[in-house]
C-alpha cells in the first residue's frame, strides 16, 4: 500500500523543475543582496564614504532599488511555483488528504528548503564578493586600503533578509491552501492575472508624470532648503518621486495591453496583444523592476567614465607641472634639495618660483543645521580664513600681470566655472589673526580662473603688506610653482618629492583637509567643541587614497594626480563597478526567465494555433512581440530615464556641461552601447530556447 509520503514523493517529482525554479530564485536574491551588504558594510568602504556624502545616498538609493527588485522577484517567482504545485496539491485532496495535513507538509517542507538555499546563499554572497574584490585587486588595482573584512552587520542584515522571503513564503502558502475548495485549487495553475482596458491616455499621463516625479524629486531638496530654510531629512525627496513611479507604472501597462504601434498595429498583433494582456499584471511587475535594476544599474556604471573624464581633463588643463605649499614654521625640503632629488632621477626642472602668503581671517554667513533641521544663517565679521597672494606674487607665479586697487580683492576661480560653487567671492572683511587689525575689502570685478591657485585671494601689494605685518610663521606659508621638461618621465621623482614632503612636516601640520585655524579659534571662544578635530590624518598611511584626499598640505603634482586616480579613488570605483555587476546580473535573470515563462505560459495556446493552422513564422513573429516587449520596454525606458536624470545632475551641479562632463556622458553612452549588445544577445538566446520549447523553431 502506497503511503501519503511515497504519493507526494512521486508528485514532488514531476514537478522538480518548479522547485529548481523558486530555490533558484531565491538562492539568487539571497546571493546578491548579501554580495551587496558585504561590499557595503565592509569597514573599507564605510570609512571612506563620508557621511551623508553623495556617493553614500547614492549607493543606499541603488541597494533600495535592489532590494525592492529582488523581493518582487521572489514573489513572483513563489507564485508561480504554486500554481504549478496546484495540480499536486489537487490530487492529494481529491484522494482524501484533509487540508491541515496537507498544509503542514507543504509549509515545512518549501519553508525547510528556503532556510537551507537561503544559507546557501548567504555563502556565496560572502565569497562572491571577497572573489570579485579579490579580482578586482589583482587585474585592476591594488592598494592598502582596499582591506575587505566581512561585517556582522551585513550577515545580520543578509539573515533579515531571508526572513523576510520566509515570512513572505509562508503568507503565500497560508493563502494558497486556504482555497475554499478543491476545485479552486486545482483551477490555480490555469489561472492568469488578466489587465482590463487600458486608456490610450496612459501612455501620455505616464511620461509627464515620470517627468514632474524626475524634476520634483530631484530639486526638492534644494527648493526646500532655499525658500523654508529648512534641511529636509533624506527619505523625503522619495515622496517627491512617486508620480515618476507612477508614471512608470501607467506606461508599462499602456506598452502591455495597447503597445505604440497605434491602432492599426494593434490589430495587426492581436494575438501577441492579447496573450500580454492575459497575464499582464505579472508582467508588469516584472518589467518595473527590471526599469529600476537597469537604472540602478547604468546610474552606478556612469560614475567611473566621469570621474576619468574629470581627472584626464584636471590633468590636461594644469598650467604648473608641481605644486606645494607649507607653513614656515616648517623646516621644508628647500630647493637646492629638490634640485638635487631632480637630478638623481634624471629629471629637468624648469620655471621654478616660490612666493610667499598668508592666512587671514575673512568674515562670512555661518550656516547652522539645528536639532530640529531648522537651517540658520549667521553673518560673523570672523568667520574662517583664506589663503591671500599680494599682487606682486600672483604676478610672479603665473607669469600674468594684473594690476588690483588698494581696497580690493580678487578670488581666484576654476578654469571652467566647473567648481565655483566651492568658494564665494562676498567677503568684506580680512584679519590678522595676531595684531587682530581689519580692513575693509571690496570683491574687484576682475575675473582671474587657475586651477592651480583656485580659491586664493589676492590684494594689492600695499595692502597685502599691511594686513600680513606681525603675523608670526604659523599664518605665513610659502608656495612652489615648478615645471619639468618631461613631465610623463617625472613619476618616480614625483613620489620621492611627496616622501620628503612629508618627511619634512611635523606633527603641527598633521591637519585635516578641511580644518581651519580661524574656525578653531572662533569656536573655542564660543565654548563650543570644534567639531573639525576629531578629523584626523595619520603620516604611517601617506601611501593611503585616505591620506591623499584628506591632507591640508597634500602636494599637487600633475604626474601623480593622473597616474595615482586609480589608486586614490579605487575603493569608489569598485563600489561602484560592484554594484552595476549586481543589478545588471538580476536584469539578466529575471529577463531570462520572465521571457523562458511567458513561452511556457502560453504553450498551450500555440499548440492549439498549430492545430488551426498558424505556421512556424506567424507562431515566431507572435511569440517575438511579446518577449520583445519584455526585453526592450524596460531597457529602453530605464536607458533614457537614467541618462535624462544623469544629465540634470550635471548640469545643475554649476548651471553648465563643462568639457570633462562631455567626455564622461559620451563614455558613459558607450556603456550603454555594450550592455544594451548583452541584452539584444540575450534576447536572441531567449527567443531561440523559447521556439525550442515551443516546437516552433
Amino acid at each position: 500500500m502506497i503511503d501519503f509520503k511515497s504519493i507526494n514523493k512521486k508528485l514532488r517529482s514531476k514537478n522538480k523543475n518548479q522547485y529548481y525554479f523558486m530555490l533558484g530564485s531565491i538562492l539568487l536574491s539571497v546571493l546578491l543582496i548579501t554580495s551587496y551588504l558585504t561590499i557595503m558594510n565592509s569597514p573599507t568602504v564605510q570609512t571612506i564614504l563620508p557621511p551623508g556624502g553623495d556617493s553614500r545616498k547614492q549607493m543606499m538609493m541603488i541597494f533600495a532599488v535592489a532590494v525592492i527588485g529582488c523581493i518582487v522577484f521572489v514573489n513572483y517567482a513563489i507564485g508561480l511555483f504554486l500554481r504549478y504545485k496546484s495540480r499536486e496539491v489537487g490530487v492529494l485532496m481529491a484522494l482524501g488528504t484533509s487540508k491541515k495535513k496537507i498544509e503542514h507538509f507543504l509549509i515545512r517542507d518549501v519553508l525547510t528548503l528556503v532556510l537551507i538555499v537561503s544559507l546557501i546563499g548567504i555563502g556565496l554572497g560572502v565569497v562572491s564578493a571577497l572573489g570579485i574584490w579579490k579580482l578586482f585587486r589583482i587585474f585592476i588595482v591594488d592598494t592598502p586600503d582596499m582591506v575587505l573584512n566581512i561585517s556582522y552587520k551585513a550577515i545580520a542584515l543578509s539573515a533579515l533578509f531571508t526572513v523576510v522571503i520566509i515570512i513572505l513564503s509562508f503568507i503565500r502558502m497560508k493563502q494558497f491552501i486556504n482555497r475554499t475548495n478543491i476545485i479552486d485549487i486545482v483551477q490555480e495553475s490555469k489561472k492568469s492575472e488578466p489587465i482590463k482596458d487600458v486608456p490610450n491616455w496612459y501612455g501620455f499621463i505616464g511620461i509627464l508624470l515620470m517627468l514632474i516625479g524626475g524634476f520634483l524629486g530631484y530639486s526638492s531638496s534644494g527648493f526646500i532648503i532655499e525658500k523654508f530654510s529648512y534641511f529636509p531629512p533624506d527619505w523625503l525627496p522619495g515622496i517627491f518621486y512617486l508620480p515618476a513611479l507612477i508614471g512608470l507604472y501607467m506606461i508599462m501597462l499602456h506598452t502591455v495591453v495597447n503597445g505604440w504601434g497605434g491602432r492599426k498595429n494593434k490589430y495587426k498583433n492581436i494575438i501577441s496583444t492579447s496573450m500580454m494582456k492575459f497575464e499582464g499584471r505579472q508582467t508588469v511587475r516584472n518589467m518595473i523592476v527590471i526599469t529600476l535594476l537597469i537604472a540602478g544599474g547604468y546610474f552606478a556604471s556612469f560614475y567611473t567614465p566621469l570621474m576619468f573624464s574629470v581627472s584626464e581633463n584636471a590633468f590636461k588643463e594644469s598650467k604648473v607641472d608641481y605644486s606645494f605649499n607649507y607653513r614656515q614654521d616648517q623646516n621644508m625640503i628647500g630647493k637646492d634639495d629638490i634640485f638635487d632629488l631632480a637630478k638623481e632621477e634624471d629629471v629637468e626642472i624648469t620655471e621654478y618660483r616660490t612666493e610667499p602668503m598668508a592666512i587671514l581671517g575673512v568674515d562670512g554667513e555661518l550656516e547652522t543645521v539645528e536639532e530640529n533641521r531648522k537651517l540658520t544663517f549667521e553673518y560673523k565679521t570672523l568667520l574662517a580664513s583664506d589663503r591671500f597672494l599680494s599682487e606682486e606674487a600672483y604676478n610672479k607665479l603665473t607669469g600674468e600681470n594684473i594690476s588690483i586697487k588698494p581696497g580690493e580683492v580678487i578670488t581666484i576661480l576654476s578654469h571652467d566655472g566647473s567648481n565655483d560653487f566651492r568658494t564665494s567671492e562676498e567677503i568684506s572683511i580680512i584679519t590678522n589673526m595676531v595684531t587682530g587689525e581689519e580692513m575693509k575689502v571690496t570683491p574687484s570685478k576682475l575675473k582671474l580662473r587657475n586651477n592651480s591657485l583656485f580659491g586664493y585671494r589676492i590684494l594689492s601689494d600695499e595692502d597685502y603688506e599691511k594686513m600680513t605685518r606681525g603675523l608670526t610663521p604659523e599664518w605665513l606659508e610659502k608656495i612652489v610653482f615648478f615645471n619639468v621638461k618631461n613631465l610623463e618621465a617625472s613619476y618616480d621623482f614625483a613620489n620621492l618629492l611627496f616622501d620628503e614632503i612629508v618627511e619634512h612636516s611635523d606633527s603641527k601640520v598633521k591637519q585635516f583637509l578641511y580644518w581651519d585655524p580661524v574656525s578653531k579659534i572662533v569656536a573655542e571662544k564660543e565654548g563650543k567643541e570644534y567639531g573639525m578635530d576629531s578629523y584626523k590624518v595619520d603620516y604611517d598611511l601617506k601611501d593611503s587614497s585616505d591620506f591623499r584626499s584628506n591632507w591640508k598640505y597634500m602636494p599637487n603634482f600633475a604626474i601623480m594626480n593622473k597616474i595615482d586616480f586609480l589608486k586614490q579613488y579605487a575603493v569608489f570605483l569598485l563600489l561602484f563597478v560592484f554594484i552595476a555587476i549586481i543589478c545588471f546580473s538580476a536584469v539578466i535573470v529575471i529577463l531570462y526567465v520572465r521571457s523562458l515563462t511567458t513561452g511556457l505560459n502560453n504553450k498551450r495556446v500555440y499548440e492549439d494555433l498549430k492545430r488551426i493552422g498558424a505556421n512556424n513564422k506567424y507562431l515566431q513573429k507572435s511569440m517575438k512581440s511579446q518577449i520583445s516587449k519584455i526585453f526592450f520596454s524596460p531597457t529602453l525606458i530605464g536607458t533614457i530615464v537614467i541618462i535624462a536624470f544623469y544629465t540634470m545632475m550635471l548640469y545643475s551641479n554649476d548651471g553648465q556641461f563643462t568639457e570633462q562632463e562631455f567626455i564622461g556622458l559620451g563614455i558613459s553612452i558607450g556603456v550603454v552601447i555594450i550592455m544594451s549588445t548583452v541584452i539584444y544577445i540575450l534576447y536572441k538566446l531567449s527567443f531561440k530556447k523559447i521556439c525550442k520549447i515551443l516546437n516552433i523553431s
